[in-house]
């Protein structure tokens, strides 16, 4: 595909003014801003996707892909002042590009390839690269992980700040589908049929006020679906919707349904045999399966060291998708790429730039011979237990910032 480059200014409004985005759940609160950046800005666009360039004065040929979590449409990377988790690299010596990707929603595929594009056009301007690495949180997890697997020659490492889709993301959304089934049954026709189209359907807001009057309604049905969940009650109305919509929205772009629980058998606190004949039933369609294998089925094929951040309650995905990418990483035999901590905080992404900066250093130095993080529980840095955590009920929820 040919490349078409239209370098913007900074201050071109018109290109970078953030679009109108649907309620909080996968949206990013405000990255608040860092103290002076002493280097240069770029932002312009490749192909439809929207970039930021931020190049410290003290350049140490280093690069850090950072990868956006979830949005319908494309989150453009903003002008003004670098944020601060982009600092986190740039006070290190290293060179951040940030993409909007040129598709919205679960863009892996757009992400892998606007990515390269974004990186190429770097080398080109400002020259070669001693290293790359990848970073996320959120689907940015996903993108950073796919990132590390598919491209080893191009990626020195991994640095995941929250753990998102760690497990195979199609695995993980496959999860998510038998989740909806499962609520259609206990609370039918509260949301649209698990199979289908968005037809304009979004999370948040008064879905989730809708979802949380069923919930309300028959605690003890809601009681048993929440602990399929892992989620808290307080979390579990939006954690629906919001898995309600990007499994539509997954559907879309496979172009059919890539999930199936037509053999699954549904384990709760509740009569076994009535649940499981009472779920509605779906096949997988085989292309759609296909599509989604492609680009969304990773294979633990680890070849460049990975470290996985994450605090220890997400309210939007559990841990566990952590642990469950860690085995497949094992059964794959390159264990000894992947490192993970978690730490003493509640909310999404809700980790200290102390502590992804300590992550990050210790990333570095695995990459250039160095021993290899140790697994387990993790350091509290900068904040203090739960301190960027989850608010009281019906409080936006801290999402990860980049």
């Amino acid at each position: 595909m040919g490349m078409s480059l239209k370098l913007a200014a900074l201050c071109a409004a018109a290109l970078l003014s953030a679009s109108v985005m649907p309620p909080a759940l996968a949206q990013p609160t405000p990255v608040a801003t860092a103290p002076a950046f002493d280097g240069k800005t770029e932002m312009g666009e490749i192909d439809g996707a929207v970039f930021r360039i931020d190049v410290p004065a003290k350049w140490n040929k280093g690069l850090v892909i950072m990868n956006h979590g979830y949005s319908p449409e494309p989150r453009k990377p903003q002008p003004g002042a670098i944020s601060t988790r982009a600092k986190t690299f740039t006070d290190r010596g290293y060179a951040v590009a940030q993409s909007s990707y040129s598709q919205g929603g679960w863009a892996i595929e757009q992400a892998m390839q606007d990515n390269e594009k974004l990186r190429k056009y770097f080398v080109k301007k400002y020259g070669a690269t001693a290293s790359v690495f990848a970073t996320g949180g959120a689907m940015g997890a996903s993108t950073t992980m796919t990132s590390v697997e598919l491209y080893p020659e191009v990626y020195t490492g991994g640095l995941i700040t929250c753990c998102g889709t760690m497990l195979q993301p199609l695995e993980s959304m496959q999860g998510s589908f038998r989740m909806m089934v499962l609520f259609d049954y206990y609370f039918p026709n509260v949301l649209p049929p698990p199979v289908g189209p968005l037809n304009g359907f979004m999370y948040g807001g008064d879905t989730d006020k809708k979802v949380q009057a069923a919930l309300d309604a028959n605690p003890q049905k809601a009681e048993i679906f929440r602990r399929t969940t892992g989620r808290r009650m307080e979390h579990l109305a939006n954690h629906v919707t919001f898995q309600t919509y990007i499994n539509h929205e997954y559907q879309q772009r496979a172009g059919g349904l890539p999930f199936d629980n037509s053999t699954y058998i549904y384990t709760l606190d509740d009569d076994p045999a009535v649940v499981n004949a009472g779920v509605k039933r779906y096949f997988a369609d085989p292309k759609a399966m296909d599509y989604a294998r492609k680009w969304y089925a990773s294979k633990g094929d680890l070849k460049k060291p990975l470290m996985i951040m994450s605090p220890v309650y997400d309210p939007v995905v559990t841990i566990n998708n952590t642990t469950g990418y860690i085995d497949v990483v094992r059964n794959a035999g390159h264990i000894d790429k992947v490192a993970m901590q978690w730490f003493d905080h509640e909310g999404h992404g809700a980790l200290s730039e102390a502590e992804v900066g300590a992550a990050f250093d210790a990333l570095v130095a695995w990459t250039k011979g160095g021993p290899k993080p140790p697994t387990g529980h993790g350091v509290n840095q900068g904040t203090a237990r739960g301190a960027m955590g989850i608010g009281a009920p019906g409080t936006p929820r801290p999402t990860a910032p980049n």
